[in-house]
This record gives C-alpha cells, structure tokens and sequence, in this order.
C-alpha cells in the first residue's frame, strides 16, 4: 500500500534562497520547493504523484494485475540550516507528510477470480536530517535520511467476483498499525548556479511487528530513482 516518494533535500545554505525543483522516474511527476526564512531557519514542501500500472504473480498460481491505481503525497516541514563552511553544509527539518493510495487487483486462476478496490489514507510524522558537500555554484552531491511512523488513518477494501468461493464483501479498517520507516536518499546536482541537474536515489524501509491477522506485510523495501531540473533564486545582499 505504500511507495517510496522522492524526497526534498535542498540544503539552503543562506537567508533569501529560494528553489523550486521538477522530476519524474519512479514517481510519475513530483515538484519540490523550498525557502531561506532567516539565517538559520527554512521551510521546504512538496508534492508527487505516482505510477499507476503494475503486474505481478507473487504466488506463480495465476496472473494479478493492479491497474487504475493512483497515489499522490504532498509535505510541509520547517528546518534549521547551518553552513559550515561555503562547501560543506548541514540542515534539518520536522514536518508532515500526507499520503493517498488506491488501486484495483484482479486475479485470474484458471477461472474468475477475486477484483479488489483498494485505498488508504495516511500520515507521516517525521524528521529528516541532509548533509551537503557542494561547490560554490552549488553542485554537489547531499547524503539525507528520513525516519517517521506511518500512521494509516483508513483503509478501504471491496472485494467483488463471480466465482462462488467468495462472497461480496467491504471491510474498513481505522485501526491499522503504524510503521516505523527508514528512508536514506543520496541528491546529486549538476551544471549551473541557477539550472542544474537533479538526480535522486533512494530506499524506503518501512517496518512493523507484523501479524496474520493483517493484510499486509510492509517489511519489504522500495527504492526510488529520480531524474529533474533545480532552479535556484538568491536575495542579493546589500552592501
């Protein structure tokens, strides 16, 4: 029920330092943006969208396909920055993310299987610590990791099919446990002060004490890779 989503690492290294940053890979479109408030404080936000076609047959008994899905995050989050030295900087941020899923699944074994709707809600406390080593046209390569707790507010599932082993049903879960998640993202920038290239690659592992009386184990990992441009803006400061 969860993806990974590309994160917002803009390392803000002065007061008045606007960016503003779009990419597409794993996520179909994402857009990231973030300001320099003072000399120390910053707030950033985002939002992304993601794919909506996948295939799978996990149990090599028939075909599952998940099709019509849709997700879409959004996060705002307030940090403290500090440049260490104009190469080499630091930041963090305590902020919020908004999560929606759905999706539908069919399965075929040999005969009419179960269709499934499926959404769910979620928020994501968390914090994230970046690392950046830059020149000073601002490229360079950031080292960020996010931790949070998935907090799954709801959760809709209706199964429908004509096979007789079912029975229609709807359940609607407002208890679902939360999950510690572990995200590590390495952000490389490339070209010039104010338009340069964006690379991100990343991993997100949530975690759980999973149970059987719950649909879905999310122990396993997701990696996330994205392709963009960053457009930075600077206060000029006066003399």
């Amino acid at each position: 029920m969860h993806y990974s989503v590309a994160q917002n690492v803009p390392v803000i290294t002065e007061k008045g330092e606007a960016q503003l940053s779009a990419s597409t890979g794993t996520e179909t479109f994402g857009v990231q943006g973030a300001y320099g408030i003072t000399n120390s404080i910053s707030v950033m936000g985002s939002y992304s969208t993601g794919a909506n076609d996948m295939i799978g047959d996990g149990d090599n008994a028939g075909i599952t396909e998940l099709d019509n899905g849709n997700r879409f995050s959004g996060e705002l989050a307030v940090g403290y920055f500090y440049p260490f030295t104009d190469n080499f900087s630091f930041e963090i941020y305590g902020g919020v993310e908004r999560y929606f899923r759905n999706y539908s699944v069919y399965s075929y074994y040999g005969q009419e299987g179960p269709t499934s709707d499926m959404r769910t809600y979620m928020s994501k406390p968390f914090v994230q610590l970046d690392l950046g080593l830059h020149t000073v046209n601002k490229n360079g390569v950031a080292l960020s990791l996010k931790v949070g707790d998935m907090i799954f507010d709801h959760f809709y599932d209706k199964v429908t099919t004509l096979n007789n082993n079912y029975q229609n049903q709807t359940n609607i879960l407002t208890s679902y446990p939360s999950a510690s998640i572990v995200e590590p993202c390495l952000t490389f920038h490339f070209g010039g002060k104010i338009i340069s290239g964006q690379i991100q690659l990343g991993m997100t592992w949530p975690y759980f004490d999973y149970s059987p009386n719950y649909l879905v184990n999310l122990e396993n990992p997701d990696m996330f890779i994205e392709f963009g441009l960053q457009s930075r803006l600077f206060k000029v400061h006066e003399k």
